[in-house]
């Protein structure tokens, strides 16, 4: 878990990422922006997910084109991001005519997570956070932990919010071959714990005795029965070599394999886990072999993509919770598992 922080690459095609919060009501969001527009696909796994504009994005529809994607909090209120997110583009001039003298029309998709705490959460502008989010995004790499769509986040809410840890948003960054590379981004707000992705340990989740963390099927056990607890992953897979739509398509799945990887458990009754995957690459009704030599068998580039979007979708996650700050009553993962917290002082 530790190293540089990842670094979005400039070759992604110009992409450009934002954040944006409102530290206050602790809720945030997060946009990715394609000037030269992507391709799209997604996979919902959550049996409660909240999300903006997505058909476009199916299997069945025709175009599957992306301009922007956003990741919110505010539950459904959150979903008001993807009007700012328009709003925001078409202030820059963005968008596609469809007729001399139309309006632009500018595609996005986006999904939200669950982190109100009160009445007054419901008062968050998320139509302005999400412009701002535009106006502050650049190709340069964005902090992690508790900013953005990750800013209230938090994992381990079996036993309710009392025993919950601080989630966040993460990133992870690399090569996929000699011709193509591969980032996976999360907000992580699970209902479960989130374990190691080497295969370890809870570094995050529903907090035991001092120092220590419950098993998922103990702290299930724990569930207040007044509060249903709520949860949420939202994943981003994104390359910049030309997949087709239905390797996107797969691509998204295993970006869903790092969750389970990670997230203990994942895709429950009230986790609204989404993910997207997208290629910066001019769409191909088959993807080429991003490494050395022919391809092996046919797909063989979309099936080496998905290995590697998994692993990496686990260490976004892992990194989204290890770097998220303590607040009062939430401490962040580390931060309850050390006997002191930052600089020497006793842990939250």
């Amino acid at each position: 878990m530790s190293g540089p922080a990842p670094r979005p690459r400039g070759g992604f095609a110009g992409v450009r990422f934002g954040q944006s919060q409102d530290r206050r009501e602790r809720t945030g969001v997060t946009v990715v922006l394609f000037p030269r527009g992507a391709t799209g696909a997604v996979e919902v796994r959550g049996g409660a997910a909240g999300t903006y504009h997505t058909d476009s994005l199916g299997p069945l529809s025709t175009f599957g084109r992306l301009d922007a994607l956003f990741f919110a909090g505010g539950s459904l209120h959150g979903l008001d991001a993807g009007q700012g997110v328009r709003e925001g583009l078409e202030r820059k001039g963005w968008g596609r005519r469809f007729f001399p003298g139309g309006p632009p029309l500018v595609s996005v998709s986006g999904a939200v997570l669950f982190d109100l705490r009160s009445r007054a959460s419901l008062q968050v502008d998320y139509a302005s956070l999400a412009r701002r989010a535009v106006l502050r995004a650049t190709p340069q790499p964005l902090a992690e932990g508790s900013v953005g769509a990750g800013t209230g986040a938090t994992v381990g809410k079996f036993g309710g919010l009392g025993r919950a840890c601080a989630g966040g948003i993460g990133w992870a960054e690399g090569s996929a071959g000699p011709r193509a590379g591969l980032l996976a981004m999360a907000a992580v707000n699970a209902l479960g714990n989130v374990h190691a992705p080497e295969g370890g340990g809870v570094i995050a989740g529903a907090r035991g005795p001092r120092g220590t963390f419950l098993p998922a099927p103990e702290a299930l056990g724990l569930a207040h029965r007044r509060v249903l607890p709520r949860g949420t992953t939202l994943g981003l897979v994104l390359t910049d070599l030309p997949l087709s739509r239905r390797e996107l398509a797969r691509l998204a799945v295993a970006g869903h394999d790092g969750i389970a990887r990670a997230v203990h458990p994942a895709h429950t009754a009230t986790d609204g886990d989404v993910v997207f995957a997208v290629s910066t690459g001019r769409a191909a009704l088959e993807g080429p072999w991003p490494g050395p030599g022919r391809s092996p068998y046919p797909g063989a580039g979309g099936d080496l993509l998905s290995a590697l979007a998994a692993e990496r979708m686990a260490v976004a996650i892992g990194r989204a919770v290890t770097r998220a700050r303590s607040r009062p009553g939430t401490p962040s993962g580390p931060d309850w598992s050390s006997a002191r917290g930052p600089g020497g002082r006793p842990a939250p």
